[in-house]
């Protein structure tokens, strides 16, 4: 039996800034196009009468919880 082993690498502190600063911009974004999509099928729903485009926006603001 063969066991595979995975090594950690040290960070540098200039390329751990760089990694930061793309996670808070992916997480930025993510956050926004879930409250954009929360707003759109909630207003979608409420003026088409539809439980299922609210139960989507309700799920979406969840999400972002």
């Amino acid at each position: 039996m063969r066991v595979l082993r995975m090594s950690l690498t040290a960070v540098g502190d200039a390329r751990r800034l760089v990694l930061q600063r793309r996670i808070r911009w992916i997480v930025t974004g993510t956050i926004a196009y879930n409250v954009v999509e929360a707003i759109v099928a909630i207003t979608a729903g409420t003026v088409a009468s539809s439980a299922a485009l609210i139960g989507f926006g309700l799920d979406s603001t969840i999400e972002v919880l």
